[in-house]
């Protein structure tokens, strides 16, 4: 997964929630059937991106060994009304394994 930066937003929350809603910004759904479960979209922003990238297991994954960047989000979207996806926070960011945010 990606976006279309400048053309659309860097928020890979807004990108998960879009995949699995497939709601347009002005709030059509579109090819409903194409939709992701929350699960599959965050492995395209994580694991998935990180293969397409040729680094496969090096990111992307919580291993270790691993690059250890990730977000800590105030809830878990998994569980989360997939429409109010794009409204959790993120409350902290690591970079090799070290707090940035």
């Amino acid at each position: 997964m990606g976006s279309d930066y400048p053309a659309g937003t860097l928020s890979p929350l807004v990108g998960i929630q879009a995949a699995v809603t497939r709601r347009v910004a002005g709030g059509a759904v579109v090819h409903r059937e194409e939709g992701l479960t929350v699960e599959q979209a965050i492995e395209a922003y994580t694991r998935e991106a990180a293969t397409a990238l040729g680094v496969a297991g090096q990111a992307g994954v919580l291993r270790a060994g691993a690059a250890a960047d990730l977000v800590e989000l105030d809830r878990d979207p998994v569980p989360s009304d997939p429409r109010r996806i794009a409204e959790i926070n993120v409350t902290g960011t690591w970079c090799e394994g070290r707090r940035t945010a």
